[in-house]
Order: structure tokens, then sequence, then C-alpha cells
């Protein structure tokens, strides 16, 4: 999952990669398409968390982009750059309004409620009256 504000960086990083003299750029550029043709056409239920394989691909990208805009002689670019900072810092302190605030409201119905284990010593002094041994299945 990527950001919203992260997407102007990213296409402004693949004009940069296509522009750039150098290989490294174009090479990370058709990763960046042949990777998810590679990916779907494994016969498995989890072909679509491989695809996190790429993130480090598109940050390549939004580096690449915001390195070029805050490279530019230009005043608006530059103020551009500082709207995408703005835009990210904003788009994070929602993130984590929504993850340690309403997730665990929506969460806890499905993980059921942990307050049975209020701390570690009391889950220990329980694991050691019931006798409880960890198994490993091998199958």
């Amino acid at each position: 999952m990527l950001l919203l504000s992260s997407l102007p960086p990213i296409i402004v990083g693949i004009y940069a990669a296509l522009r750039s003299k150098a290989t490294f750029p174009k090479f990370i550029l058709l990763a960046l398409v042949t990777g998810p043709l590679l990916y779907g056409t494994v016969g498995s239920d989890h072909r679509f968390s491989r695809l996190l394989a790429l993130v480090p691909l598109f940050a390549f990208l939004g580096g690449l982009g915001f390195s070029w805009l805050w490279g530019q002689r230009s005043a608006w670019l530059k103020l551009i750059s500082a709207a995408i900072i703005v835009l990210m810092i904003v788009n994070y302190a929602d993130f984590v309004k929504y993850y340690w605030y309403r997730y665990p409201s929506f969460i806890r119905p499905l993980l059921g409620d942990l307050s049975y284990y209020q701390n570690v010593a009391r889950l220990k002094k329980e694991v050691d009256r019931t006798k409880f041994e960890p198994v490993i299945h091998k199958g």
C-alpha cells in the first residue's frame, strides 16, 4: 500500500528515470514493469503478497523524483516539493490516528480480548500451573 501523497514523486521519478543517461534507473523501471507480470503468473493464492517486494522500487523512484524536483532551479518546483512533504506528513498523521485509535476497536472482536493475561508474570504462572508444552507438528 502506497500513500497517495507519494504518487507525484513516483511519477516525476519515472520521468527522471526515462530522461537519465544512467542505466540503473532504467533497470528499476524494467523491474517495476516486469515484476507484476512475473508474480502474477504463479498459480498461488499468495501471489499478491509477493508484490510487496516491489515497494523498494517505488521508494527508489519516489526518491529519484523528489531529488529531481528539489534539484531544479525553479522556485515553483521547490514549492511543490515542500507541499509534497507537508502532504506526506498529514497523510502519515492520519494513518497513525487510524492505526492507534480506530483500528483496535475494529480488530478486537476478531482477535479476542487479551485482558485475561494482565502481565507476563501472571501468564508464566498459568503456563507453569497447566504444564503447557509447545508442540511442533511435522508433516
